[in-house]
Formats: C-alpha cells, sequence, structure tokens
C-alpha cells in the first residue's frame, strides 16, 4: 500500500525547494548562470516529480518493501536536489558580484 503520508511529505518538501530555487533565480541577471548554478537542483525536483511521484507510478501495484525502497529513492533524489541548491548559495556568497546578482 502506498504511504500518502510520506508523498505528500515529499511534495511539500519539493515545494518548498522549488520556492526557495525561485528566490534565487530572481537574484541572478545572467541567465546562462542561472542555468548552471540553478539547474541541477531543478532537475533533480523534475526527477522526484515526473519519475517518483508520477501518478501512473504511484499507481502500480508493489509490495510494502518495494513502496519503503520506491520512496527512500525520491527522498534521496530530493536530498540531492537540496544539497544542489545550497550550493548554489554558497556560490552566490562567496562570488556574487562575479555572478551578477540583482539587489
Amino acid at each position: 500500500m502506498v504511504d500518502s503520508e510520506r508523498i505528500s511529505q515529499i511534495r511539500s518538501k519539493v515545494r518548498e525547494e522549488r520556492a526557495l530555487l525561485s528566490e534565487l533565480e530572481h537574484k541572478i541577471a545572467d541567465e546562462e548562470v542561472k542555468k548552471v548554478l540553478l539547474g541541477p537542483a531543478s532537475l533533480r525536483l523534475d526527477q522526484v516529480e515526473g519519475f517518483y511521484l508520477d501518478q501512473k507510478t504511484l499507481d502500480e501495484p508493489r509490495s510494502e518493501a518495494a513502496w519503503s525502497r520506491w520512496l527512500d529513492g525520491a527522498e534521496r533524489e530530493l536530498a540531492s536536489a537540496i544539497k544542489r541548491r545550497a550550493q548554489a548559495e554558497e556560490t552566490i556568497r562567496k562570488f556574487g558580484r562575479n555572478v551578477k546578482i540583482i539587489g
């Protein structure tokens, strides 16, 4: 059986991360810099939503253990997105003038 509470928590964290990425995106003037700094985190969030949490995928029958492993994978991908966003923030903090920060 699908752990709907766990799925809801993962989706909530994805939304939070997307909001943080959006804030960062508005601070960077250069489109290429945005892609380089924020693209990896965004792609990982897309992977969580489009691969792990796609409704068709969630409708597939799996054992409880298989669901647990599947959602573990979603959480690992989400953790990777969070790490990439944090790295982008650190780059902006260190080299802000060189990445054309707005405001």
